[in-house]
């Protein structure tokens, strides 16, 4: 994925970090709003639900900064850029 971003502008390379972002937020809003439609209730187990959150919180964290800073730390340290990756950043 890397090798195909190599020759597109800050502006491309933003916008679809900003459209993959999207869609990442949206399907975990799905989940959310569907979950007792999908998974059931969950008053048998009372603690699985806020630990399914705080799980489903940490994932997500993960997922969006990598989403958002994966690409500018690769032109920040491999190809020892500041300009760009600040760019892509801001």
């Amino acid at each position: 994925m890397i090798k195909i971003l190599n020759n597109k502008s800050t502006i491309y390379i933003s916008f679809i970090q900003s459209i993959l972002l999207t869609f990442y937020i949206f399907l975990i809003g799905l989940v959310m709003i569907n979950g007792n439609n999908w998974f059931g209730p969950m008053n048998k187990t009372p603690i699985l639900g806020p630990v399914l959150f705080l799980t489903l919180f940490i994932l997500s964290a993960l997922i969006s900064a990598s989403l958002v800073l994966a690409y500018p730390f690769y032109t920040f340290w491999v190809k020892k850029d500041l300009g760009k990756a600040v760019k892509i950043l801001v």
